[in-house]
C-alpha cells in the first residue's frame, strides 16, 4: 500500500450477509473495500456544531452499513487553561472525538472536551505534562465498542486509566470504571492500567487488554463479571503468561466457542518483550491453541495493533 501508515484492517458483516473491509491511512481518513477489496469509499469526521471536517483517527471504527458508520477522531484544542488542575493557564490539549454517521448526516457527536470530570483521573505521567505547552494526549480514546444489552457506548482512554458507558443519545456518562474516581469499587486485582479494546462479550462480561502500564506491569487479557446497578464487578477470567509486558497496543477477543484470541500489541522499551509471542489463542481453560510470532530484527520493533479472528467464505 501506498501509505507511510496504515492500521486496524478489520472485517465487517452488513447487511445482506455482504463482506466489507476497512482499514485507516497515516490518521487521516478510513478506506471501506468490498469483498474484492474494491474500494467503496473514504470516510471523515464530518462538519458539525460549528467545526470543520476532522481527520479519521486509526485506533476504532465501526461499519454497520454502508450508510452508517462510527468513526473517531483526535482533535487539538488550543489555549486551554489547566490552572485549576495545577497546570498552566494556556496549553493544548487532545480531546477523542466520536461520530455516529448516518444518511451523510451526524447523529451523535461525543467529545471528551465537555467532561471536565475526565481530568480528575489523568495517569501521573500526563498530569506532569499540564505545566507544559502541549499537545498533551490526557485521553488517548483506543476503542468503541457498542454493548450488545442497551446498544449504549463502551469507551476506552488509555490515558486515563478509564472505561466509560457512554448514552448513545444525550452522550452522558453513565459510569466510569477504573481510574481515580471509578463508579465501581476496586480491589488491586481487578484494577488496570493503560488498557486497550473495551468490548461486551456475548455473555455480558466486560472484556479487556490490560497492559497494567503504571501497576504492576504484569500485561493480561481480564474478563469481569459486571452489574451495573450495584456497581459491582469481578474478574472471572484472566491469562498473564509469566514475563509479558506490553506497553502498547493489543486486544482480545472473545470467540463463539468460548477461546479467547489475543493480540498483544508491543513493547517500546524491551527488546525481549518485543520479540514475545504476538497471537494467541488460548481455549476457556488457558491451554494454549495457535501461538504466532513476527519476525524481530534487533534494530527495530514489530508488533501488531490488533488481532481478530473470523470465519470468512468467499
Amino acid at each position: 500500500m501506498p501509505y507511510q501508515r496504515v492500521g486496524n484492517f478489520n472485517f465487517h458483516t452488513i447487511d445482506g450477509n455482504q463482506k466489507r473491509f476497512s482499514y485507516g491511512i497515516n490518521n487521516r481518513e478510513i478506506v471501506v473495500m468490498d469483498e474484492n477489496f474494491e474500494e467503496i469509499k473514504k470516510i471523515n469526521l464530518l462538519p458539525h456544531n460549528g467545526h470543520g471536517e476532522y481527520p479519521a483517527d486509526n485506533h476504532d471504527f465501526i461499519y454497520l452499513n454502508d450508510n452508517h458508520y462510527i468513526v473517531s477522531a483526535y482533535v487539538n484544542r488550543e489555549n486551554v487553561d489547566l490552572t485549576a488542575f495545577g497546570g498552566i493557564n494556556s496549553t493544548t490539549l487532545i480531546d477523542g472525538v466520536f461520530q455516529e454517521i448516518k444518511n451523510g448526516q451526524v447523529i451523535f457527536e461525543w467529545n471528551s472536551a465537555n467532561y471536565p470530570e475526565i481530568f480528575n483521573s489523568v495517569s501521573t505521567e500526563f498530569v506532569q505534562q499540564f505545566n507544559t505547552l502541549g499537545p498533551i494526549d490526557y485521553f488517548h480514546l483506543n476503542s468503541i465498542s457498542i454493548d450488545p444489552l442497551d446498544n449504549n457506548f463502551i469507551v476506552s482512554a488509555r490515558h486515563t486509566d478509564q472505561v466509560y458507558k457512554i448514552d448513545r443519545i444525550t452522550g452522558e456518562i453513565i459510569w466510569k470504571l477504573g481510574g481515580t474516581n471509578s463508579d465501581f469499587p476496586l480491589n488491586t486485582n481487578e484494577n488496570f492500567s493503560h488498557q486497550h479494546h473495551a468490548t461486551i462479550s456475548k455473555d455480558g462480561t466486560l472484556l479487556l487488554f490490560d497492559n497494567n502500564v503504571t501497576l504492576d506491569q504484569k500485561t493480561r487479557i481480564v474478563e469481569y463479571s459486571i452489574n451495573e446497578n450495584t456497581f459491582d464487578i469481578e474478574v472471572v477470567k484472566e491469562y498473564h503468561p509469566e514475563g509479558a509486558f506490553m506497553n502498547i497496543m493489543g486486544s482480545v477477543q472473545k470467540l463463539n466457542n468460548n477461546n479467547f484470541f489475543i493480540g498483544w500489541g508491543g513493547n517500546t522499551t524491551s527488546q525481549q518483550n518485543a520479540s514475545r509471542t504476538d497471537l494467541t489463542e488460548i481455549d476457556y481453560q488457558g491451554n494454549i491453541l495457535l501461538d504466532i510470532s513476527f519476525t524481530n530484527n534487533q534494530d527495530k520493533f514489530t508488533y501488531s495493533y490488533r488481532a481478530l479472528k473470523y470465519n470468512i467464505s468467499f
